[in-house]
């Protein structure tokens, strides 16, 4: 009897680097893209590979901890922690030769009003790839990448 193998469709995860912008509006329910945040999140979850990085997660805790209170900026940590042991999401360090990308982003683009986070995140997305960015910064277009939802200029 011959045997007939079926290929099983795999199902590819598309990359997205999540910005600080959204995981403030996901985890602070004064923000005002919350809910725009979340129920984007939660339709989209299951087909992406999320990616940040320490500048993002710094950024972040940083503007919940002097905006809200230490109990939001400690819980965000501990999701970020659980999104990592669950393989959700990938935490990405910046080497020499990136922090060397960074200054020379930064240079070329003097007249445009970027943080350094926001130019770790072009130097990031390029280097690895990522297609898109969750975040609500329209100015982070200038990375050539898809920003989603991408709401305020």
């Amino acid at each position: 009897m011959k045997k007939i193998y079926t290929a099983t469709p795999l199902t590819t995860k598309v990359k997205i680097f999540v910005d600080t912008g959204a995981f403030i509006a996901l985890g602070w329910e004064k923000d005002p893209y919350h809910e725009i945040a979340v129920n984007f999140y939660r339709f989209h979850r299951n087909k992406w590979r999320m990616f940040t990085s320490n500048y993002i997660i710094a950024e972040t805790y940083t503007w919940l901890r002097y905006h809200t209170s230490s109990f939001h900026a400690l819980h965000f940590l501990e999701i970020i922690k659980k999104l990592q042991l669950k393989n959700r999401l990938t935490l990405i360090y910046a080497n020499q030769d990136m922090e060397d990308k960074i200054n020379q982003f930064l240079r070329q683009y003097r007249d445009v009003v970027l943080s350094y986070h926001d130019a770790a995140t072009g130097v990031i997305v390029n280097e690895f790839n990522i297609p898109q960015i969750f975040g609500f910064d329209s100015h982070l277009a200038i990375f050539g990448k898809t920003v989603l939802p991408g709401l305020s200029s």
